[in-house]
């Protein structure tokens, strides 16, 4: 299994990320880490992690034609809507 890890001008983009590296590395996942202008490269599947910020997993579930649930606390310039376009 695949996990693919946001990264931030090749940093990782919080400590969210990181902490998900060393979780997954433990574990003996693959890992690949990318920027967010490559989310659309990734070669993504039903079996694929996607961890990152929320525009980066939103974008993820809708490559794999996944409708994510209504998340109402997640500021407008981060809606769904707005990701899509």
């Amino acid at each position: 299994m695949k996990v693919f890890i946001q990264k931030h001008r090749g940093e990782f983009a919080n400590i969210d990320t990181f902490t998900a590296l060393l979780g997954f590395r433990e574990k003996g996942y693959q890992i690949i880490t990318f920027e967010y202008p490559e989310i659309d490269e990734l070669p993504l599947d039903d079996e694929s992690i996607v961890c990152g910020g929320i525009p980066v997993v939103l974008r993820a579930l809708q490559r794999l034609g996944i409708t994510p649930p209504e998340l109402p606390s997640i500021p407008p310039q981060f809606a769904y809507s707005q990701i899509s376009q």
